[in-house]
């Protein structure tokens, strides 16, 4: 039924807590304007560099700070953050699902909206009325757009990263060998699109390397599936200066070696502007390292794996879902403080490679504040793209007695 097709469901609590909408945090009903909230929520992280109620304390404060404090303002980390971006989190953000913007699409249009104004600081914005911010009285956009325009113009950065835009003019054109950038010279100050590889009068061509056959295949096909509904989106609406998407899909089946020899007839034969949304941590320790030598984009890869977390990070990857330490640390915050689980009583289900070997670290280092050490931490696991699962599953079951939650 329909209940059962949710992606969280009535009587469950699944999500990190400093995105989570005051409904998903009572375990209440939740639709589409849940992911409002989170969407807010990302938005304000994007602009202040800090999570929502970040300062509340444990996670269940955290959680009752979603559902009962004054919304926040991201002015108060960072007051020249534009108070059109503050209207648009206090509006996203709101308590009451009745309360926030009903669609994505209302959402969208602000956003734009901001965008529109860091390009044309001179518009009073009067043909445009959607602005949430920028439409009341006592907002002066002139003057604040001039005084702030390089903050504006990160913060619209990050507007382009929540809704999956790229803006190709960071990006110098790449040389006729396909080998990597060329470097401007005196009179290229500013590249033209149209010498950006991928990119034409009248598209914008981005590739994908995933896990499309085997027993991951799901993880690919519903990737993909994401990304060309979100063109679609986009195309329809008249595309990115006039400019349609296009994505071009080939089958890795989540195997490493078959990931870089996508990568390479990606970028080197089939000339795509960027990948995005590649599955799978095994195929990602492959593929990164080609993307920082070739200098191409890779953007919101399917993995939360620290080799894309570089600090200071790398120049041409660009992280959208959050870290296996952060989502294991959650997990075990969540047994922990919430279901009462005994810090010693809480093993580990992972794949024999680097995706479980990641998430096996942020487990350890999350207990490790509860003073429990790597090696008195169960660990059983199975092999990439095999669903011969029995040894680990008769590991768990013989030592039941000891364990009352298990990370996955």
């Amino acid at each position: 039924d329909d209940t059962a097709k949710q992606i969280t469901q009535l009587g469950q609590i699944v999500g990190t807590p400093y995105f989570m909408s005051p409904e998903q945090c009572e375990s209440s009903q939740v639709d589409h304007r849940s992911d409002i909230y989170s969407l807010g929520a990302t938005y304000y992280s994007l602009l202040t560099g800090t999570n929502p109620y970040e300062d509340a304390g444990s996670t269940v404060q955290v959680m009752y700070a979603h559902c009962h404090s004054e919304v926040i303002d991201p002015r108060k980390v960072n007051p020249t953050i534009p108070e059109a971006c503050a209207a648009i989190i206090a509006r996203a953000m709101a308590k009451q699902p009745d309360d926030r913007y009903q669609t994505a699409e209302e959402m969208l249009a602000d956003l734009k909206c901001v965008g529109e104004r860091a390009v044309n600081p001179e518009s009073d914005g009067s043909q445009d009325a959607s602005c949430y911010g920028l439409s009341r009285p006592h907002f002066q956009p002139r003057s604040w757009f001039h005084a702030n325009r390089s903050l504006l113009t990160a913060a619209i950065l990050g507007i382009f990263a929540v809704v999956g835009v790229l803006a190709v003019v960071l990006f110098l054109p790449l040389k006729p060998d396909g080998k990597g950038p060329t470097q401007p010279g005196a009179g290229d100050a500013t590249a033209s699109a149209a010498s950006v590889q991928g990119v034409t009068d009248n598209k914008i061509i981005f590739g994908t390397t995933t896990a499309y056959s085997g027993p991951s295949r799901d993880l690919g096909q519903n990737m993909v599936l994401g990304i060309r509904t979100c063109f679609n989106a986009v195309n329809d609406a008249g595309g990115i200066h006039g400019r349609k998407l296009e994505l071009v899909v080939l089958d890795d089946g989540y195997e490493p070696d078959r990931a870089i020899v996508n990568m390479k007839e990606l970028f080197e034969d089939r000339n795509v502007f960027a990948v995005i949304g590649n599955v799978g941590t095994p195929t990602a320790k492959a593929t990164v390292p080609y993307a920082l030598e070739y200098r191409r984009l890779f953007f919101a890869p399917y993995t939360g794996a620290n080799l894309l977390r570089q600090d200071p990070p790398d120049r041409y990857v660009f992280n959208y879902r959050a870290s296996y330490a952060d989502e294991t640390s959650a997990m075990v915050r969540y047994f922990i403080d919430i279901k009462e689980v005994s810090p010693d009583q809480i093993a580990v289900f992972a794949q024999n490679d680097a995706y479980g070997d990641d998430g096996f670290r942020g487990v350890v280092r999350a207990l490790r504040n509860y003073g429990i050490r790597e090696n008195d931490i169960l660990r059983v696991g199975y092999d990439r793209n095999s669903v011969q699962v029995a040894e680990a599953v008769e590991r768990v079951v013989e030592n039941r007695d000891s364990i009352r939650a298990i990370v996955m």
